[in-house]
C-alpha cells in the first residue's frame, strides 16, 4: 500500500476546511466532545481516496500558531501542498508567511487554489491572479498550477481532485525500511482503552503488538491497537496518520513532543548544528545567542543561536547561515529534519532550516569551523563520511546510518571507503591511513633518537597518542609493524650502533671478548671511552638484545662465545659427569671472584643443576 499525504494550507477564513469537506465529505472542524469519541485520526485529517494499493489523505491546518506546530509535525508526511486563497481576499500576510514557512520546510510540489470566485468579478479576479504570481515568485510555487474553485457551488473541484491524482501518479512512496519514528502530537486518555497518541509516522513502520521506545525520557510501552483513516489496522509506515492505543506507561509520563521509536537509531540531544535561512520580512537583526523557539518535529523547545563567524545575522541577508543551537532541553531528531525558528520576543517567524549534525559538540569561534559545517551539509558523501571519523573515530553501522541519515544500500556503496576493526566497529581508510603516517612519524622519530634500542615500549606510544587517536584504532595501524606485548617497531628498522660512536662501542665490546671469563667492570669500560650515560645504558641492552653478551654478574657482561668455548671444555674434561668447584678450578685456572659468578651463570642458563657441593650436567 502506498500512502500520500495533501497538505492544505492557507489564510484564516480563506475556505480552507469548505475545501477539505468539498474534496472527502468529512467535516474537518469538529468540536472537542465529538473528536474524543474514537481513537480515530485527529480532526483536521481526512481520506481524500483510496484504492488497494494507494491511499491518499488531506491534513487541513487551520489557524495561525497551530499552522507552525502541525504542519513541522506532519512534513514527512506531506506529498503536495495546495496553499488556499480566497478570491475576495487575495494574498494576505499570512499567506505569505505560509509560503515561506512551507518554503523553509523543503516542500516541492504545490498546486495554488483560489476559492470564493464565484463572488468576484473577472477583473478582480485577473487582478489577484497577479498578486498570486508576484508572491510565489522565486518559491517551490513559482511554476504551480493556479486552479479557480468554488467550494460551495462545486465548481473547479473535479479539475482540482484531477490534477491532485496526476500530481500524486508520478510520484514515488516513502522509504518505510528505516527504523521507526512517530513523533507525537496529541496525547489522550479513552475509558476503556486507556492513552492513546497520534503522529505522523516519519519513518519506517510498526505493528500491532510490538513494544516501543519513549524518547528523550527513554521509557518503555507496547502497543496494543492502532487506527489509521478511522479503520483499525495490523500495521502503519512512513507517510501515514495514525492513533497508537499503548500500554505500560501513564499518559501523565508522554507529551507532545516525545518520540517513539523502536531501536537507538535516533538521536537525543540538546545542541545541534544547522544551516538556516532567514524569511523575507523579518523586522529585527538577529544577535548571537538570541533566545528563540525551535519547532522541530511535533517538538517546541526555548534555545539559543551561536554564530561562529559573525556576532549578527542582518535583517536583509538572504544566504544560508551556518551556526549552532543550543537548547534548554532535548529534543529527538537527526540529520536532515528540517526546523523552523521564531523569535521569543517580540513573537515573529524569524528562520527555517535543517539540521546537518544531531550530535553537535561546541566548536571555535573562526572561518575553519564554517567550512567544517558546510562540508557537513552538501560535501559529498564520502567527504561527510571523512568529517564524521575526523571527530568520531570508530563508529558502529548503526552509527554510521544514524549520523549519516543514510540507508542500507547507501552504507554498502560506501563499505569500500571502510575498514572493520572489529566485529561491528568500523573506521575510514582515510582515518586508519591518518592513524598509520602518524605511528610511523612516532616510530621514526624514535628510531633515530635511540638507533640501540630494539623498539618502542608500547605503552609509551599510546602514551605519546593519548586522546589524539582510539586505541582500537591505534592497535590496528600496528598490524603493520613488528610488535610484541612490549615493543614496537617499523618493519624496516634494526637496531644498531650508530655510525658516530662505532669506534667507541666496538672497542668496549672488543674488550669485554678479549677478557675472556675475568672481565671489567662495565662502568670502568663506559668512563674509559668517554660515552655518554644513555648510549652505554642503551648499549649495554644492546650487546644483551643480541645474545653477543651474557650478564656474567651485576656490573659485569661476558661474551656469550666465551660462555660457550667455557662450557664446551668443561664437559669435555668432566666426561658428562657431575663435578664440584674445586675440578672447575682446576679446568679454568680461575680466582674464585670469577669462577663462583661464571658457574651461576651456567646454572641460570639451565646447562648445570647445583646440588649442594655438586653440579649437574642438564645437557
Amino acid at each position: 500500500m502506498k500512502h500520500f499525504t495533501i497538505g492544505i494550507a492557507g489564510h484564516i477564513d480563506h475556505g480552507k476546511t469548505t475545501l477539505t469537506k468539498a474534496l472527502t465529505g468529512v467535516e474537518t472542524d469538529r468540536l472537542k466532545e465529538e473528536q474524543e469519541r474514537s481513537i480515530s485520526i485527529e480532526p483536521g485529517f481526512a481520506l481524500f481516496s483510496a484504492t488497494a494499493s494507494e491511499q491518499i489523505a488531506i491534513i487541513d491546518v487551520p489557524g495561525h500558531e497551530r499552522f507552525i506546530r502541525q504542519m513541522i509535525a506532519g512534513v514527512a508526511g506531506v506529498d503536495v501542498v495546495v496553499l488556499v486563497i480566497a478570491a475576495d481576499e487575495g494574498v494576505m500576510p499570512q499567506t505569505k508567511e505560509h509560503i515561506q514557512i512551507l518554503s523553509a520546510l523543503g516542500m516541492s510540489r504545490g498546486i495554488i487554489v483560489l476559492t470564493k470566485t464565484s463572488i468576484v468579478d473577472e477583473e478582480f479576479l485577473e487582478l489577484v491572479k497577479h498578486d498570486v504570481r508576484e508572491a510565489v515568485e522565486h518559491t517551490f510555487l513559482q511554476d504551480a498550477p493556479l486552479l479557480l474553485v468554488d467550494s460551495v457551488t462545486g465548481f473547479g473541484i473535479e479539475k482540482l481532485r484531477s490534477s491532485i491524482e496526476q500530481m500524486i501518479a508520478h510520484m514515488s512512496p516513502k522509504n518505510a525500511d528505516e527504523p521507526f519514528r512517530m513523533p507525537i502530537d496529541q496525547v489522550f486518555t479513552l475509558t476503556g482503552q486507556g492513552v492513546i497518541v497520534r503522529g505522523t509516522v516519519f519513518d519506517g513502520s510498526l505493528n500491532k503488538g510490538d513494544s516501543v521506545v519513549v524518547l528523550p525520557t527513554r521509557q518503555q510501552a507496547n502497543v496494543r491497537q492502532m487506527q489509521s483513516q478511522k479503520q483499525e489496522v495490523a500495521s502503519v509506515k512512513a507517510g501515514q496518520r495514525a492513533a497508537l492505543n499503548i500500554t505500560g506507561i501513564s499518559h501523565e509520563r508522554l507529551a507532545r513532543g516525545d518520540v517513539l521509536v523502536t531501536s537507538d537509531h535516533y538521536t537525543v540531544t540538546d545542541r545541534i548544528d544547522v544551516a538556516l535561512t532567514l524569511m523575507d520580512d523579518v523586522k529585527y537583526d538577529v544577535k548571537q545567542r538570541l533566545p528563540v523557539k525551535l519547532y522541530v518535529n511535533t517538538a517546541e523547545v526555548d534555545g539559543k543561536i551561536i554564530f561562529f563567524d559573525r556576532n549578527t545575522l542582518h535583517r536583509h541577508e538572504t544566504s544560508t547561515v551556518y551556526c549552532q543551537l543550543q537548547l534548554a532541553s532535548q529534543v529527538v531528531v537527526k540529520k536532515d529534519d528540517v526546523f523552523i525558528l521564531r523569535r521569543a520576543t517580540p513573537m515573529e517567524t524569524i528562520a527555517g532550516g535543517k539540521v546537518i549534525d544531531a550530535e553537535a559538540t561546541k566548536h571555535r569561534f573562526n572561518e575553519e569551523t564554517i567550512a567544517m559545517l558546510k562540508q557537513k551539509e552538501s560535501g559529498s558523501l564520502e567527504e561527510q563520511l571523512d568529517l564524521l571519523f575526523k571527530t568520531h573515530q570508530t563508529q558502529s553501522k548503526e552509527s554510521i546510518l544514524k549520523r549519516l541519515a543514510i540507508d542500507e544500500q547507501t552504507f554498502n556503496n560506501l563499505l569500500p571507503h571502510l575498514v572493520v576493526l572489529k566485529n561491528d566497529v568500523y573506521t575510514t581508510k582515510n582515518r586508519l591511513k591518518d592513524v598509520t603516517k602518524r605511528v610511523t612519524h612516532s616510530l621514526e622519530t624514535y628510531h633515530e633518537a635511540f638507533p640501540l634500542r630494539e623498539g618502542m615500549n608500547r605503552a609509551e606510544l599510546y602514551s605519546k597518542l593519548d586522546g589524539t587517536f582510539a586505541e582500537l584504532l591505534i592497535e590496528h595501524s600496528l598490524q603493520s609493524m613488528v610488535s610484541n606485548q612490549s615493543i614496537v617497531r617499523l618493519p624496516s628498522f634494526h637496531a644498531h650502533v650508530p655510525k658516530e660512536w662505532d669506534e667507541r662501542l666496538t672497542s668496549i665490546e672488543t674488550t669485554i671478548e678479549r677478557s675472556g671469563a675475568e672481565p671489567e667492570k662495565w662502568e670502568d669500560l663506559v668512563e674509559e671511552a668517554r660515552i655518554p650515560e644513555q648510549i652505554a645504558n642503551d648499549f649495554y641492552a644492546y650487546l644483551l638484545a643480541q645474545e653477543k653478551m651474557l650478564v656474567f654478574e651485576e656490573g659485569r657482561l661476558i661474551s656469550k662465545e666465551v660462555v660457550d668455548k667455557k662450557k664446551d671444555t668443561l664437559y669435555e674434561k668432566t666426561a658428562g659427569q657431575p663435578f664440584t668447584l674445586q675440578q672447575a678450578r682446576d679446568c679454568f685456572g680461575l680466582s674464585r671472584k670469577n669462577l663462583v659468578p661464571l658457574l651461576e651463570l651456567f646454572d641460570r642458563l639451565h646447562l648445570t643443576e647445583r646440588k649442594e657441593n655438586v653440579r649437574m650436567w642438564l645437557i
